[in-house]
């Protein structure tokens, strides 16, 4: 069996995810934001993971822009990112770096680009601690303004990555031609049943 690293590279479009040939869906919130939908949302995620979980893993290229974070122009969220950001690089779950001092600041030229991809796709297979790492990553993702790159947590007996976006919610894509859709399927519609969320299924 592939292992979840080079699923992700085979199987997914890493420039939009629903152009991915295997792309099943997504949920999103579908009312107002309020403060703990977010962490319904990944509660919602993990309950689905702890109960069909045969083998997790998790492949990131999440860092968050030193020269972003905190600077979303509002004080409250600010101080709530910088905490998550800190949180996360103190576990060594993403890294902290400084767009300007990696790449400069020739935003137009052929170079910069390629350094940029470079730090995007920058992967790593996390393995310990998956749930605890999952929940932290996933709220990290959908709330905090600075944090870029990929993160995918893969089933990979059933072939299929979710990740978590910014619109508060998750993706599903699945991995290939054994990719067990009809699960992939179930998440979102459990998702649609809440009050908070709305799915689409391709």
């Amino acid at each position: 069996m592939q292992n979840a690293l080079s699923m992700i590279r085979n199987s997914v479009n890493l420039s939009s995810y629903s152009a991915s040939q295997g792309f099943i869906g997504y949920f999103e919130r579908s009312g107002k934001f309020y403060d703990r939908l977010a962490q319904s949302a990944v509660e919602l995620f993990l309950s689905f993971l702890i109960t069909h979980n045969s083998h997790l893993s998790i492949v990131s290229s999440l860092h968050a822009n030193a020269a972003e974070l905190g600077h979303s122009g509002s004080p409250v969220e600010d101080a709530r990112d910088v905490e998550l950001a800190r949180d996360l690089a103190r576990d060594q779950l993403i890294n902290m770096v400084s767009y300007k001092e990696i790449l400069g600041r020739d935003y137009d030229s052929e170079e910069y680009r390629i350094k940029l991809e470079t730090i995007w796709t920058d992967f790593r297979l996390l393995v310990e601690k998956k749930y605890r790492a999952a929940e932290k990553l996933t709220l990290a993702r959908m709330l905090v303004y600075g944090l870029h790159g990929h993160c995918f947590f893969v089933l990979e007996e059933a072939a299929i990555a979710f990740y978590a976006h910014d619109d508060i919610g998750f993706g599903v894509i699945g991995l290939g031609t054994s990719a067990n859709v009809d699960l992939g399927k179930e998440f979102l519609l459990q998702a649609d049943a809440c009050r908070d969320f709305h799915s689409v299924i391709v």
